[in-house]
């Protein structure tokens, strides 16, 4: 989320001065807006589901590693290589996340399957 919104406010930046004229940064914009779009999508489905949400948040982050990051490599390299620490940094922490819930939703229905195999016994 935090990488999107630096992104979106380069891109913003960007937009307002001169414009944007190049291939590489219509495809940023292009890219930045997908993942902003990608993000509300998660926070919307928080309410419901947060291994949805937590999806979601990892589809916005890959679209920046996997589009984004190559436009702006093309761009200027340094902050590539930044972007791209961070955005390797998130994407880490949101699995991490998602993999948290799997277990935490699994672990009822292994007590529940214990307590069935024990009480058959």
């Amino acid at each position: 989320m935090l990488l999107s919104a630096s992104d979106v406010g380069q891109v913003i930046a960007h937009a307002v001065d001169p414009g944007l004229q190049g291939v590489s940064e219509w495809a940023i914009a292009a890219s930045v807006t997908a993942s902003a779009v990608l993000i509300v999508v998660g926070l919307v489905r928080l309410n419901w589901s947060r291994l949805a949400a937590y999806h979601w948040f990892e589809m916005s982050i890959l679209v920046g590693l996997f589009v984004t990051q190559i436009f702006l490599f093309h761009i200027a390299q340094l902050t590539g290589v930044i972007d791209l620490t961070v955005g390797l940094l998130l994407w880490g922490g949101v699995r991490a996340a998602i993999r948290a819930e799997d277990r935490r939703l699994a672990a009822p229905v292994t007590a529940v399957a214990s307590a069935a195999a024990g009480g058959l016994e």
